[in-house]
């Protein structure tokens, strides 16, 4: 029987899959979608269906299975998961063999429930890998130190950590629902501006104008709803006022960070922790390197969003790395 080894990454807003001697193979919303029961669509199918909706079904259910970083619905993620391998390997007879990248607060009781969604899946052997971890070995500049600041970025989910080749020597986990950040928007819009936006358009304001360059005057052209009369009028929201906002979420990661460096310098004197690498969805706004490096006084790199999953396939094609994690299960 032919073996197919796999590297996972089930976020919270999209599920990566790295294929061993293929790279990056599959990238889509973490999202099933089910009618009278019975599943109607998953990830990108899903995604593109809503979109097109005007009015909500009221026979159509939207379960995201991931949330905070854990599985909230076992059978839902496991459907998704199995559909996804299926876009990917065509050969149903094959053994898989699977790195699941984990939250590092994971408890032992929800690593199992992982481990069920990968067994339902028709996963043949799985193993867990923390997301710092993964990150860590997707920078060579960290490989090659042997040692490390990690902050993986997701969209619940940050998890912060010094990490020792494979040891997390002090670590923690933040949930912080992107959400929260479009609803201040919604907010600063709000109160600033008199007129009403919905949390979309937060959203779209976030990712197209939000910067860590508090030199940026950019703006954007939107269509709001004022609150005078509920009429359509068009206004622009300066980046700058955005920026303010989002601000707010990276100083909290600022403030974790350097409880973790104090922590991990007590435990581990001897080791260097100058280097920080960035990943996750949130390492992708503009000038975060150069704020976290006059905050922290770091050495600080950003990846993007496939970075972890991209990890996982670096331990994957090492066979030395790879050995390492099995005996670590």
């Amino acid at each position: 029987m032919s073996v197919v080894k796999l590297g996972i990454d089930l976020g919270c807003e999209n599920t990566s899959i790295y294929m061993i001697n293929k790279g990056v193979v599959l990238c889509e919303p973490s999202l099933i979608l089910y009618k009278n029961g019975n599943i109607h669509s998953v990830g990108k199918k899903s995604e593109l269906y809503l979109t097109q909706q005007s009015e909500k079904e009221n026979d159509v259910e939207v379960v995201k299975p991931i949330k905070f970083g854990k599985v909230v619905d076992t059978q839902a993620c496991a459907s998704m998961l199995h559909v996804f391998l299926t876009k990917i390997i065509e050969d149903s007879s094959v053994r898989i063999v699977a790195l699941i990248s984990v939250p590092c607060g994971l408890t032992e009781a929800e690593r199992k429930v992982f481990q069920n969604v990968a067994f339902k899946a028709s996963i043949s052997s799985v193993f867990f890998v923390p997301n710092v971890i993964a990150s860590f070995y997707s920078n060579e500049n960290l490989k090659e130190a042997g040692c490390g600041l990690v902050a993986d970025l997701g969209s619940q989910c940050c998890d912060l950590a010094c990490v020792n080749g494979f040891d997390i020597v002090e670590g923690a986990t933040i949930n912080f629902d992107s959400s929260f950040i479009d609803k201040a928007i919604v907010k600063m819009v709000e109160c600033k501006y008199e007129v009403k936006i919905t949390q979309e358009i937060a959203k779209y304001l976030k990712e197209s104008i939000s910067t860590l360059n508090f030199k940026d005057k950019t703006d954007k052209l939107i269509i709001a709803l004022s609150y005078n009369n509920e009429q359509p009028v068009k206004i622009r929201v300066n980046s700058i006022d955005v920026s303010g906002v989002v601000k707010n979420f990276y100083d909290l990661i600022i403030e974790e960070l350097k409880v973790i460096i104090d922590d991990s310098e007590l435990k581990e004197p001897n080791l260097n922790y100058n280097n920080l690498f960035v990943s996750g969805g949130g390492a992708t706004i503009e000038n975060l390197s150069n704020y976290l490096q006059q905050n922290l006084n770091l050495s600080v790199e950003c990846g993007n969003g496939l970075s972890l999953v991209q990890g996982l396939g670096q331990i994957l094609e090492n066979e030395e790395l790879f050995k390492r994690i099995i005996k670590k299960k």
